[in-house]
């Protein structure tokens, strides 16, 4: 079992070659349970690009077929990756400064969430991800700005408007 924790792959896998500092995957080992069928783990693997997921993926069945474990992949966000390009984000930028006179913070992340599902359907589409100022997700201190998150409904209002 020590051998298998060992070469578990766990952390940031791959960062961004474009963008400095940008994660592009990461897998976390969040919980280990030794069950009476033997050890049993919960990873979460986040990737910007559905190829480095794969990847990953081939590593943990290739790990587990050789100390004969079973692996299940459960829950997993489709990846969404960095548009340079996108015109939505330019206007949500536009939009912010005019309603608030300072600039949108901008953050790439490397996780598929909601809108990794939306593009996974419609390719089309553009897409940014929105919220109010939060700290320590997933954790029992996690907390957001109420105030953030007036502003946030006011900016998508503006937003939405503009987007007629």
């Amino acid at each position: 079992m020590i051998q298998f924790l060992y070469l578990f792959p766990d952390g940031i896998k791959h960062m961004n070659g474009v963008i400095p500092g940008v994660v592009e995957s990461s897998i976390n080992l969040g919980i280990i349970k030794l069950e009476q069928g033997g050890l049993e783990l919960e990873a979460e693997l986040r990737g910007a690009f559905e190829s480095t997921c794969q990847h990953i993926k081939n590593q943990l069945t290739n790990l587990c077929e050789v100390f004969g474990a079973e692996m299940k992949f459960f829950a997993q966000y489709p990846a969404w990756s960095y548009n340079q390009e996108s015109g939505l984000r330019q206007k949500a930028m536009d939009v912010f400064r005019q309603e608030f006179d300072r600039d949108l913070k901008t953050v790439v992340i490397h996780a598929g969430i909601e809108c990794g599902c939306l593009l996974q359907r419609m390719p089309w589409l553009d897409a940014v991800a929105i919220g109010p100022n939060c700290w320590g997700f997933h954790s029992p201190g996690e907390r957001m700005s109420a105030a953030s998150v007036k502003r946030i409904w006011e900016f998508l209002k503006r937003l939405l408007e503009e987007l007629k």
